[in-house]
């Protein structure tokens, strides 16, 4: 069976979709993964021609796109619902190109054959099978890190400038404003004896920097987009992960857990009945202040030991998108 998947790109960071992807060829379905962005659609006359049994299209521009394809084609569809369209607006603004989007969406949702959801607490309406999933990451990675690999990612610190005798603060993902980056800046004016860490870039990037040099802030650290394979080692040798996005369900959130740390993460997220992670977090006000204390809080609180999390790992959230793919695929055969 050959799938189509198309998702947003976010560069190296979210890596979720290629490891289930990676799982579901193990298990006979060949995936092509393509990232999409408004940019660049050169991929479209191809996919017009190109041989393949169904589309994944993951929120919210993969979503669109994909449901489009697979009109096009005559296809089945299967919806990825990710994040919550909340997102889109805090995002972007409430402006026509949003609404449209949007708008699209939730008609292509009715359109799909399958609909996986991630955000529990999103009520969407649907035309085909819903299945309910997390997100997911390679857990084993983050859990089972070598000395070896740890002191080679001090290693790494040590010549991105970083004064790996103190503690060590870290962010790994999207640089947009819904993370809030801004804040976690300012607040580390407040906390001259730690050291910031940020994994990864976007749009906000270049603001960032600026905002740094203003501040002079000698101990924030830009290491960009860092292969994946590295980012279970760098974790391992901080001390503290940070989100400030008003999110409760979010990757690097259990990437930090299975590397040790404790997570400072808003109050909202902390208290929210879809966070099941409140016990290891630290909540706070999305200011400079009380991030600055919640981040002194989760560093004399210390690591953590989360035992199972294999809940989350795509291995196992792979079963569900290959249950998604078969009930879209059957439903259009003779037989289904």
């Amino acid at each position: 069976m050959k799938v189509v998947w198309l998702k947003p790109e976010k560069g190296m960071v979210s890596i979720g979709r290629k490891l289930i992807a990676e799982e579901l060829g193990r298990r006979g379905v060949e995936v092509r993964v393509i990232e999409v962005s408004i940019r660049g659609v050169r991929w479209l006359a191809g996919l017009l021609k190109e041989d393949f049994d169904a589309v994944i299209g993951t929120t919210h521009l993969g979503l669109v796109l994909g449901g489009i394809i697979a009109i096009l084609r005559g296809k089945p569809f299967i919806a990825d619902f990710v994040d919550e369209i909340d997102i889109l607006w805090k995002l972007h603004g409430r402006n026509p190109l949003v609404f449209a989007l949007i708008l699209l969406e939730l008609v292509l949702l009715r359109a799909a054959r399958s609909v996986v959801v991630i955000p529990m607490s999103q009520r969407i309406r649907t035309g085909g099978r819903v299945f309910r999933a997390t997100l997911c990451t390679d857990v084993e990675r983050f859990l089972n890190v070598s000395k070896r690999d740890v002191e080679n990612a001090v290693g790494m610190l040590v010549k991105a400038g970083v004064r790996v005798d103190r503690p060590k603060v870290v962010y790994v993902g999207g640089f947009n404003k819904i993370y809030n980056l801004d804040v976690l800046l300012k607040a580390m004016r407040r906390l001259p004896e730690f050291e910031l860490i940020l994994i990864g870039g976007g749009d906000e990037e270049e603001g960032l920097r600026r905002l740094k040099a203003n501040l002079n802030l000698t101990n924030v650290h830009f290491l960009g987009y860092v292969p994946h394979e590295h980012v279970p080692a760098i974790l391992s040798a901080c001390d503290v992960g940070v989100t400030l996005a008003e999110v409760p369900r979010q990757l690097k959130i259990y990437e930090y857990l299975a590397s040790g740390l404790r997570v400072v993460v808003p109050e909202s997220v902390a208290n929210s009945d879809e966070f099941e992670f409140s016990d290891y977090c630290v909540g706070v006000k999305v200011d400079e202040e009380d991030v600055a204390n919640g981040i002194r809080k989760a560093v004399k609180l210390g690591r953590i030991s989360i035992g199972d999390i294999s809940h989350y790992s795509c291995r196992r959230i792979a079963g569900v998108y290959l249950k998604a793919i078969r009930c879209a695929v059957d439903e259009g055969s003779p037989d289904g």
